[in-house]
């Protein structure tokens, strides 16, 4: 029997300083503590060019951030690199964060966006009614997602 050796990284990024910005690291947070094997979670504050080192490391990578939206849904979204799109000073979008990982090593993991709806991103540590509601919707989705990637690999190595 084959095993499993898939090599997961979730970055759950924003600022904990700014409300609900700081779902991302929360939930990165979260989800280091299920101890999964093979499974990374990380929390940044924002992502950086520097972090396309880390990519290349991986086989799927799950950015977690907070959004706001009129949406009030977890949004869970698979993304693909991107040429355009905004790299300022140390900060980039998740597509341009992998355009810079595959223009540097060839390639780049598959990647997902989660998108946890916020409402509140004044200066304070406390998380709006909204986002505590979706804190454990996003951890589902999280989890799903990553049984998800296990099982497809697991199929393709019978």
């Amino acid at each position: 029997m084959n095993t499993v050796n898939q090599t997961i990284l979730v970055i759950g990024y924003g600022n904990s300083l700014r409300g609900d910005d700081g779902v991302g690291p929360h939930i990165a947070s979260h989800v280091a503590t299920w101890k999964i094997p093979h499974v990374e979670a990380i929390a940044v504050q924002q992502l950086t060019p520097d972090l396309a080192e880390r990519l290349i490391e991986v086989d799927l990578v799950i950015f977690v951030d907070a959004n706001l939206t009129h949406t009030k849904t977890v949004q869970v979204c698979p993304i693909t690199i991107s040429d355009s799109g905004m790299v300022t000073g140390h900060w980039c979008e998740p597509s341009i964060l992998l355009a810079i990982t595959q223009a540097l090593y060839g390639h780049h993991p598959k990647a997902w966006w989660v998108t946890v709806p916020g409402s509140n991103f004044d200066l304070g540590e406390t998380f709006s009614a909204l986002i505590q509601q979706e804190i454990n919707v996003a951890l589902e989705a999280i989890h799903h997602l990553i049984q998800t990637a296990r099982t497809t690999l697991y199929m393709k190595l019978e």
